[in-house]
């Protein structure tokens, strides 16, 4: 073993030796010991040169311990990296397959739940007066709850829907597209009496997707009707302001406000800060509105102090 291991280091000097005779260079890497006993590995370059009739030979020595060291840590990064880009991977689809699940389900249930209520409802015509009181509010609260579990299933999938399908962007007019959805709502805020207002600065023709930017103004216009107190008028204000980089939309009304603590939360899922008696709802319209400006890689939040309304604002990239 030993004497194999002195033949390769002959053959490598010889090697050396004949390149350097031949006026090329020698590359090799080593190990030096410092006087404190520290182990530097070292790149040892031998250049051939003539000075006159002298033959010479140049030794350079390049210190690559700090270099080696970092190039492990790349190394080992990388495989970090891997891994972790791996796990996320991973996790988009196990994501994919609980949004195709909740989108099977939730259309699933739609069809025997609209079945169930046209039922009750017909049963409520063909013998409400014969029914005793009692019977005719359980009927009610049947049917009630049938319409409500139907909306709760309609903007599941509307939800569900929007991360399934994605979403097509188109150049749109946002001011004659908010005045579009004024105008629908024109029967809900004459019956409300309602006081609105529309202020609109800077372009006007904005990349995105009008289906889901008219359901998201929308909605907010109308909780800004909704969440006001029985008796009180309510006064809405709407200001736009497109330009080149960005659209800056708001929705700002007098209802019953909502608590800062709570600012963060009303965005989530099935969440309600008011008993479904007080005010009608699935719980799942601003959780729509917010999957809605994420696709459109922008932003939502509310402002209010609890008492006095709230203010709603979107911000979009104008791309």
């Amino acid at each position: 073993m030993r004497k194999n291991k002195d033949s390769k280091y002959v053959e490598r000097y010889k090697s050396n030796l004949q390149k350097l005779t031949s006026g090329i260079s020698v590359h090799f890497n080593s190990e030096h010991k410092t006087k404190g006993g520290q182990k530097l590995e070292v790149e040892i370059i031998l250049i051939p040169f003539w000075d006159g009739p002298k033959f010479m030979i140049k030794q350079v020595t390049i210190d690559k311990t700090n270099h080696n060291k970092l190039k492990a840590v790349h190394i080992n990064n990388e495989r970090k990296i891997e891994k972790l880009e791996k796990s996320i991977n991973d996790y988009r689809f196990s994501n994919q397959q609980l949004e195709k699940l909740a989108y099977t389900i939730a259309h699933d249930l739609k069809e025997p739940l609209k079945t169930m209520t046209h039922l009750t409802g017909c049963l409520k015509d063909i013998c409400f007066d014969r029914l005793i009181d009692e019977e005719k509010v359980i009927i009610d609260l049947i049917q009630s709850s049938g319409n409500r579990m139907i909306g709760i299933v309609e903007n599941t999938l509307t939800l569900a829907k929007m991360n399934h399908d994605g979403l097509q962007f188109k150049s749109v007019n946002l001011k004659q597209l908010i005045n579009e959805i004024l105008f629908d709502l024109e029967a809900i805020l004459n019956e409300s009496t309602a006081k609105i207002s529309f202020n609109y600065t800077g372009m006007k023709d904005v990349l995105m997707n009008r289906f889901s930017v008219y359901q998201l103004i929308q909605n907010l216009i109308k909780n800004a009707i909704k969440f006001v107190p029985k008796k009180k008028k309510p006064i809405i204000r709407i200001d736009a302001v497109v330009n080149a980089e960005m659209v800056k939309v708001s929705v700002a009304d007098n209802g019953i406000g909502i608590d800062p603590q709570y600012s963060e939360v009303i965005f989530g899922m099935y969440q309600r800060l008011n008993s479904y008696k007080d005010f009608q709802g699935a719980g799942l319209g601003l959780s729509i509105c917010k999957r809605t400006v994420e696709i459109h890689k922008g932003k939502i939040w509310v402002e209010s102090d609890g008492i006095s309304g709230s203010t709603f604002f979107i911000e979009i990239p104008n791309y």
